[in-house]
């Protein structure tokens, strides 16, 4: 993964490239130009497509702390990292839904 910066008007969110696809994810608009990270990954089917997409912000080691971290948060033992961890767990989330809405975008792009 890279971060690149374009021309907001050139901007796409994915493009196909036979059993490719090279995605932009976590982008930041900055007046006429987004920043964002690009990612290939293979686009053989849409499970492939939504753990490439998790891992790209959440490798396995990540979400397994983030996991533990709340299950701190449900037994009541936080303590003052209640707040940070469940906001973690959200944002975690967060990203598992939006990896799955564009992997079916990118499916429906690219006919698989």
């Amino acid at each position: 993964m890279i971060k690149i910066t374009k021309p907001k008007q050139k901007f796409q969110k994915f493009r196909i490239f036979g059993n490719r696809v090279l995605v932009h994810i976590n982008e930041q608009e900055d007046g006429d130009f987004i920043t964002c990270d690009e990612l290939m990954i293979p686009c053989y089917n849409k499970d492939v497509l939504i753990s490439s997409l998790i891992k790209a912000n959440y490798p396995a080691d990540r979400m397994d702390a983030i996991r533990n971290n709340y299950e701190l948060v449900k037994d009541g033992t936080a303590g003052d990292k209640t707040e940070e961890y469940t906001e973690e767990y959200l944002n975690m989330q967060a990203w598992r839904a939006y990896s799955k809405e564009l992997a079916s975008e990118i499916i429906e792009g690219s006919h698989l």
